[in-house]
C-alpha cells in the first residue's frame, strides 16, 4: 500500500514525492507500507507514513514500513508517524524503515525522520532514520513511555533528537515530571553525547533531555532509556503529609526510586534553597533529601 507510486518501467525517471499514507485501526500484519514508491530510476523523496491504533503483533509475515522506497534511487527526507497505540504490545513485529532500495550505492537515510506522537507506540526495529523527533501533547502525561522497540543496532546521533510541544507540556502543571520518550529492550547508540540543545532553564525550574548511560562523559554512549524530564532545583518548599506513592496524589509526585526531595536536578544544575518538610509519615526505607543533585 502506498501514498503515491511510480512503476510504469524500470527506465522512468520521474521521481516520488510529498505523498501521504494514513494508516488508522487496522491490523498490518504481513503489509508493505509505503509512504512513496518506485520501480524506476527516480527518488523517492518528502513522503510519511502515519501509523495510528494499527496491529502489527504476527512474526510471520511482519510488517515493513518504509517513509520512502526506490529501486534505482535515493530515498531521503521522508518521515515515519507513530501517532498513538492500539493496545500493549500491539506491533510487537512492526518494522520501520525512514528510506529503502535496490540501488548500489543509494542514500535511504539522510534527512529520514521518525516521529512519535502520543504514548505506548512501539516497533519491531528502526533503521535508516537520521532523525528522531517526539511530540508531547496533553495525551502525555507524566510517568508515560512514548516509544518501546525490541531492535539491535539502532543509532541516533544526540543532537539530530528533538522534542517539540515542550513549553505548552511544561506549562500544564508544577513539580517534577518525567517521560519516557523511548524504551529500548536493548541499548541505542548516541553519538556526539552532550548536553542537548532542547535543554534549558525557566526561573526555578529545568527541561530538557537525558538517558541512563552510565558513561555520561563519554561522546559515544549507550542507553537503554531517553527522558524528558522537569525538575524544580531552586526555592522548593514541598510539604508531604500524605504518602506519595499513594493513588491520591499524581505520579509527578517527586517519588524515583524511593526518594522524595524538595528540589533535584537531572540534567546538571545546582540544586540549592530548597526545603522538604515530612509531616506524620512512615518513612521507613525512604531516601530524604532537602535538595537531590542527580547529575555532574
Amino acid at each position: 500500500i502506498a501514498g503515491g507510486t511510480i512503476s510504469p518501467s524500470a527506465t522512468d525517471p520521474g521521481n516520488v514525492h510529498h505523498n501521504t499514507l494514513r494508516v488508522d485501526g487496522l491490523n498490518i500484519n504481513g503489509r508493505l507500507l509505503y509512504g512513496g514508491y518506485t520501480t524506476g530510476l527516480g527518488n523517492a523523496t518528502g513522503n510519511e507514513v502515519i501509523l495510528k491504533n494499527t496491529t502489527a503483533n504476527s512474526s510471520f509475515p511482519e510488517c515493513h514500513v518504509y517513509g520512502g522506497w526506490s529501486a534505482q534511487g535515493n530515498a531521503t527526507n521522508n518521515t515515519i508517524t507513530l501517532a498513538g497505540a492500539a493496545g500493549g504490545n500491539a506491533n510487537t513485529y512492526l518494522r520501520l524503515h525512514g528510506g529503502g532500495g535496490n540501488g548500489s550505492g543509494k542514500d535511504f537515510t539522510t534527512g529520514n525522520t521518525l516521529q512519535i506522537k502520543g504514548k505506548e507506540n512501539q516497533a519491531f526495529s528502526v533503521e535508516n532514520f537520521e532523525k528522531l523527533k517526539f511530540v508531547l501533547n496533553s495525551d502525555v502525561a507524566s510517568g508515560d513511555t512514548m516509544f518501546r522497540t525490541d531492535s539491535y543496532g539502532v543509532n541516533f546521533d544526540w543532537s539530530k533528537i528533538s522534542v517539540e510541544g515542550a513549553s505548552t507540556w511544561l506549562s500544564e502543571s508544577s513539580g517534577t515530571k518525567r517521560v519516557y520518550l523511548y524504551d529500548g529492550h536493548n541499548d541505542v547508540t548516541l553519538t556526539n553525547y552532550g548536553t542537548s540543545p532542547v535543554n534549558g532553564t525557566s526561573g526555578n525550574y529545568e527541561y530538557g533531555i537525558t538517558t541512563n548511560t552510565t558513561t555520561p562523559n563519554a561522546t559515544t554512549v549507550g542507553a537503554k532509556k531517553i527522558y524528558f524530564d522537569r525538575n524544580q532545583f531552586k526555592n522548593a518548599d514541598v510539604k508531604y503529609d500524605t504518602d506519595p506513592s499513594s493513588p491520591a496524589l499524581p505520579s509527578a509526585s517527586g517519588l524515583f526510586n524511593g526518594a522524595i526531595y524538595g528540589g533535584t536536578s537531572t540534567l546538571g544544575n545546582t540544586t540549592k534553597d530548597n526545603k522538604l518538610t515530612v509531616d506524620g509519615l512512615n518513612i521507613n526505607g525512604r531516601s530524604l533529601y532537602g535538595g537531590y543533585t542527580q547529575s555532574a
